[in-house]
């Protein structure tokens, strides 16, 4: 995320939703090592506006807010500091990088609530050093950890901002990973909680086959509902990435001005093609844009030490760029246009490039999550919407070693959980492909290095999205490949899932432990 050289006062608002019924109440039914002073609830100001979780991730005027709530007010509003980041960039943030764990239906009373969002929010999504003080966020837990606690938590659970107030807008609808085709996401129930996907881009496609080798199996309603690739869809974001791509573009030395107007031109017809249900996009135009941001780029070798404007002018381009790749490899690939060259080139300079050791390279991946993220989503989304007949992304799913190896890696150790979720979407399609077109029930070995990738360490995996996806790699081929299912079974994952199904439900619907028990069943029949 690039920086403005405006600087903006951001302030924590904390209200009490108990209305002080929390202070009066608690010791005397919780005990005295117990006792809550408020029920809070956290607000980020900033721009003049309210920024907090509940029902999704929602922004309004506080006046708007507070009215809209009954007339409450904040028990106290602290100052945080100030940021250089501008509100355009901050929104792109809640909609790309923070709505893929905080959507609307992921609510977690411990984890994921309105206090960690802020916290999140302050320190991820504004860059300051201070976040949520620490005896806030610890609420829940003094609460839950109390012998009334337990009985009272679906209580608490409902006094959550769950729905916007009137006036209010919503920042969900973000770079999100649905399993179900775009053209169907007007219907996406809870059971796809990731998919927030206001406008169709896609047209209608053909029900799914039955997968190959699949045995009938009973008792796992919610693997049988995940049959199809998870996509990055939204294109909400695309007249920012497209405003913000161009603006690096001409701010950088990497072209002239008449190559910027070129740019920018094809930009702007990208962008018209993208907002446009079933519009085509022309190879010239990708040609003369996308592919040659990314070569003049990619293929920027500069000598040590780097010089820091130019990285990080590079990082905002790659970030954007990828944005709208991700949206227009999906196009091509769904309109049947798999084999347009210009779309080749861009798949080939991200794979050999971009996920190469190159110093400059890696001090871009450094400064910037939401670049590698990004990029993943292009190789997610090409792989999960080709075809048999798409070399390239033939070749990303099956004979690309490093690509493999370094989607691993960051599934299983990137800080920046963003990134562990995208690459793990990838490596779930690597798999969904290689197991719908494997010509025999063969366990090669891609399929053989993603499962061990997807089973290593994962009852540590703390985020609950990596966590569902790594599972649904695991439950996809055990139920499809009857040498995956028995590798499970001697790798003792029945263990592991029973401890994962058996965790103290830290989000009461939370799809990793019904999808945990699932596999369990799985497991079991075969070991009998």
């Amino acid at each position: 995320m690039t920086s403005s050289s405006e600087r903006h006062k951001v302030q924590l608002a904390i209200y009490d939703l108990s209305g002080g019924m929390a202070q009066s109440l608690s010791r005397q039914f919780l005990g005295p090592n117990h006792s809550i002073d408020m029920i809070p609830h956290s607000g980020v100001l900033v721009y003049g506006l309210e920024y907090y979780f509940g029902g999704g991730i929602q922004s309004s005027s506080p006046t708007v807010f507070r009215r809209q709530h009954g007339g409450i007010q904040p028990v106290m509003i602290l100052d945080v500091g100030f940021t250089n980041v501008s509100r355009a960039e901050f929104e792109v943030w809640c909609r790309t990088v923070a709505a893929l764990e905080y959507s609307p239906t992921s609510y977690d009373l411990l984890q994921r609530n309105c206090n960690n969002f802020a916290d999140y929010a302050l320190r991820d999504g504004l860059h300051l050093s201070d976040g949520v003080p620490q005896w806030v966020l610890d609420v829940p837990l003094t609460f839950l950890s109390s012998p009334l606690g337990g009985m009272l938590r679906p209580m608490l659970e409902q006094m959550q901002m769950t729905a916007p107030p009137v006036g209010a807008s919503t920042l969900n609808s973000a770079t999100t990973f649905t399993s179900t085709p775009i053209a169907e996401t007007a219907n996406v129930t809870s059971e796809n909680p990731w998919a927030n996907i206001s406008v169709d881009i896609s047209k209608p496609t053909a029900p799914a086959e039955p997968q190959k080798n699949e045995t009938k199996q009973h008792g796992t309603p919610l693997l049988d509902s995940h049959t199809k690739p998870l996509l990055s869809t939204d294109i909400s974001t695309v007249p920012l990435a497209v405003t913000k791509l161009f603006q690096a573009v001409k701010e950088s030395d990497l072209f002239s001005l008449e190559e910027a107007d070129s740019i920018n031109k094809s930009l702007e017809s990208i962008k018209a093609s993208l907002l446009v249900a079933n519009s085509t996009l022309q190879a010239d135009n990708i040609q003369q844009s996308l592919s040659v941001v990314l070569r003049s780029v990619l293929l920027c070798e500069a000598t040590e030490p780097f010089d820091e404007k130019l990285v990080k002018n590079c990082t905002s381009i790659l970030s954007y760029t990828f944005m709208l790749l991700r949206l227009v490899v999906l196009r091509r690939l769904e309109l049947g246009q798999e084999n347009n060259n210009s779309v080749h080139e861009c798949a080939e300079l991200v794979m050999n490039h971009f996920f190469k050791a190159s110093p400059f390279i890696e001090k871009i991946k450094s400064a910037s999550s939401m670049a590698v993220s990004m990029a993943w989503c292009v190789l997610s989304n090409g792989v999960g919407a080709s075809t048999d007949e798409s070399a390239v992304w033939k070749s990303a799913c099956q004979s690309e070693e490093m690509l493999l190896n370094c989607g691993m890696t960051d599934c299983l150790g990137h800080p920046k959980k963003e990134v562990r979720q995208a690459a793990s979407a990838f490596l779930y399609n690597c798999a969904l492909y290689q197991s719908l077109h494997s010509a025999e029930d063969v366990l090669n070995d891609t399929l053989v290095s993603v499962l061990c990738c997807a089973l290593e360490n994962l009852q540590e995996e703390q985020d609950e999205v990596v966590l569902f996806r790594r599972l649904l790699l695991i439950a996809t081929l055990a139920k499809t490949q009857s040498m995956a299912l028995c590798l499970c079974v001697d790798l003792g994952l029945t263990q592991v899932c029973q401890e994962i199904a058996a965790r103290q439900c830290q989000q009461a619907q939370a799809q990793s432990l019904t999808l945990a028990s699932e596999l369990c069943s799985l497991l079991s029949a075969a070991s009998s």
